[in-house]
């Protein structure tokens, strides 16, 4: 009987706040996009979470950049993704959590729309994050 009673208790605190949107998407077996203090992005189906934010994912994609050193000492940015098929994520690593927006898996077929998404939001971060030191270092002054 106490475990039951629990389980009201966990359901209570996860129906607000951050930890809902992880509830619902167990719930609904919906896919999140998960950004990484790697500056990997991670899209999957989540399975279980806790507190933490620690994750159990499924049928993960993960997708990143690297800096492609060319000929004449030239450097190109490419997107790189891979699959995983289950993978535990440690939850001090997740910066943020959001509904996957096109609501679709991720495939080959939509990875160029995708990377441009991904450069369009990595330049929107930059620009916002040098605008937050700018503002904290006038503060600090």
């Amino acid at each position: 009987m106490e475990e039951n009673n629990n389980d009201n208790i966990d359901d209570e605190k996860y129906s607000e706040g951050p930890l809902s949107l992880l509830k619902e998407s167990v719930k609904t077996n919906s896919q999140i996009l998960v950004y990484c203090r790697n500056n990997r992005k991670l899209l999957g189906k989540i399975r279980a979470f806790d507190r933490h934010m620690n994750m159990i994912l499924e049928t993960v994609t993960e997708i990143w950049t690297e800096m492609i050193k060319g000929k004449n000492k030239t450097k190109k940015l490419q997107n790189r993704t891979r699959t995983i098929p289950k993978l535990f994520l440690r939850g001090d690593s997740v910066i943020l959590c959001v509904k996957n927006p096109n609501n679709t898996t991720y495939n080959k077929d939509n990875n160029k729309k995708n990377e441009k998404e991904i450069k369009k939001n990595d330049k929107k971060e930059k620009k916002e994050n040098k605008e937050d030191e700018k503002e904290i270092n006038t503060n600090l002054k």
